[in-house]
């Protein structure tokens, strides 16, 4: 969380889409996540599947079907 919030916080860094890819899955680490500045959260263990629509979403692509 402290690289991402470092990351929100330089001018280069702010925009740059981050996907938080985490065995963390309380609550309080999805809400810390995104109160950090993550665009997603993804909880391991995932799918294939899972991860292509994260990326989709956060580069607001085409979602896989």
């Amino acid at each position: 969380m402290e690289v991402l919030e470092r990351l929100r916080c330089d001018p280069t860094s702010a925009a740059i889409p981050v996907i938080l890819v985490t065995a963390k899955a309380a609550d309080w680490d999805l809400l810390a996540g995104y109160k950090s500045g993550a665009d997603y959260y993804v909880i391991k263990p995932f799918t294939a599947r899972q991860i292509l629509y994260a990326i989709g979403h956060v580069l607001g692509g085409q979602q896989p079907r």
